[in-house]
């Protein structure tokens, strides 16, 4: 019995329909396993119900981190489905002692990359030192063959389902049922990063998603003895799915950056939604100006448009309209502070009551972002170089490999690309 069978006899002992399911798991050539419709659906239908039973109960960081040995006999089959490994993931190559050429590759990433991954490192060593914290007080529930590889492969599992470790939680050692819950059936989906990650890219083959079945979970209400809600995944196509068709989970309408950095992964077929954060890069440009620049950055704090600023590709490539708010206002004149004739009308667009400073500075405005894209695209070509001659230097290099490299290359495009298109919509005139 193979282990999506085991996963369906465990659902059923646990109250699921799954006699008349329309999905079955079927092995792919050069992806793994996947999920497949065994016959057509209509739009909108619930493909699966998963009753409170089915999902682990609310699980408090140190019990999912030792979860091979706490919940092993309960939730054998689902946690045969869970990743072995996260060695795919730019945040296993910061951490791992093992990846040092994947962690040398994730250091070519462009900065603003670099920044949300070490963000993201922070946050996991802030949560491992709580977690030994609270495992040291409680030694009956420590794994002594448990490590930090074993709860980054805990806490990544976590990452993958949009978890976020609840401190407050473990601190006070009052967990509620919204601390943390595992979904089985979830991890049978094929999903995007495996596909890219793990497979295509390994061969050199990157992969786009054209036309997927996207598959919705929504967290309902149950009528349930002692539980409040169910897993119900529903297919979220207006259109009936083929049989034979894959099915996928919905990531969410996110930038590449985002995936690679929460997920390891990025979407080749994504420029719709290509994104640069240029935050750090404005930040100093803000900063430059002594006093100037420190007023000009309590005013854009003071009206909750200090950082976050973007730039956005696509079919009609636009700046985020908090980088114009921010722009306005560095091409503003702040002699005088409160009383300076610039200040208020800048203040005065921020509240709507009128649409520009003045038309010179909406010029200078322009002219300055022309500015901007331009020294993103030589930064990109030169990032872009840089990579291509650590490229020359690799040899031998496994998949993982290769997936941080081929992300870490198109990151880069990516922000090229953007720069470039956003340039050129300046130069013709395209207005926002």
């Amino acid at each position: 019995m193979d282990i999506w069978d085991k996963l369906l006899r465990f659902l059923a002992s646990r109250g699921a329909d799954t006699e008349n399911l329309a999905l079955q798991q079927k092995l792919t050539p050069d992806r793994g396993f996947g999920l497949f419709a065994i016959h057509r659906i209509p739009p909108h239908s619930e493909l699966l119900i998963l009753p409170p039973p089915c999902i682990t109960p609310p699980l408090p960081p140190p019990s999912y981190s030792s979860i091979k040995g706490i919940y092993d006999e309960a939730f054998k089959e689902y946690i045969a489905l869970l990743p072995e490994s996260f060695s795919y993931h730019p945040l296993d190559a910061f951490i791992s002692t093992k990846n040092s050429l994947r962690k040398k590759l994730v250091s070519f990433a462009p900065p603003q990359i670099k920044k949300a991954l070490l963000a993201l490192e922070t946050r996991f060593r802030e949560d491992w030192n709580i977690v030994q914290a609270y495992l040291a007080r409680h030694p009956r529930l420590k794994n002594p063959e448990a490590n930090q590889d074993d709860f980054l492969w805990a806490w990544l599992n976590g990452k993958q389902h949009n978890m976020d470790w609840d401190r407050d939680s473990i601190q006070t050692e009052r967990f509620s049922q919204h601390a943390m819950r595992i979904s089985p059936t979830q991890d049978a989906i094929e999903q995007p990063r495996q596909l890219f990650a793990v497979s295509n890219f390994g061969h050199g083959k990157p992969f786009k998603f054209n036309s997927v079945v996207i598959i919705e979970i929504r967290h309902r209400s149950a009528i349930w003895p002692h539980a409040k809600w169910l897993d119900d995944f529903v297919s979220s196509r207006k259109d009936d799915i083929k049989a034979g068709s894959e099915l996928f989970l919905q990531y969410g309408p996110h930038p590449n950056s985002r995936l690679f950095v929460d997920y390891g992964f990025v979407d080749l077929n994504n420029q719709s939604r290509s994104e640069v954060d240029i935050t750090d890069l404005l930040e100093q440009i803000l900063l430059e100006d002594g006093q100037d620049g420190l007023y000009r950055k309590e005013l854009l704090e003071a009206q909750g448009y200090w950082g976050d600023w973007t730039l956005h590709g696509g079919d009609a490539p636009f700046p985020s309209y908090r980088l114009i708010v921010a722009l306005r206002l560095y091409h503003s004149q702040v002699q005088g502070r409160d009383n300076s004739v610039e200040v208020k009308a800048w203040q005065g667009v921020v509240l709507g009551l009128q649409d520009t400073v003045s038309a010179a500075n909406e010029k200078t405005v322009r002219e300055s972002l022309n500015q901007i894209c331009t020294g993103l695209q030589r930064r990109a070509e030169r990032g872009l170089e840089l990579l291509q001659q650590e490229r020359k230097k690799m040899g031998d290099t496994n998949s993982d490999d290769e997936n941080i490299l081929g992300c870490v290359e198109h990151l880069w495009r990516e922000e090229h690309d953007v720069a470039v298109s956003l340039s050129t919509a300046i130069q013709i005139g395209v207005g926002w």
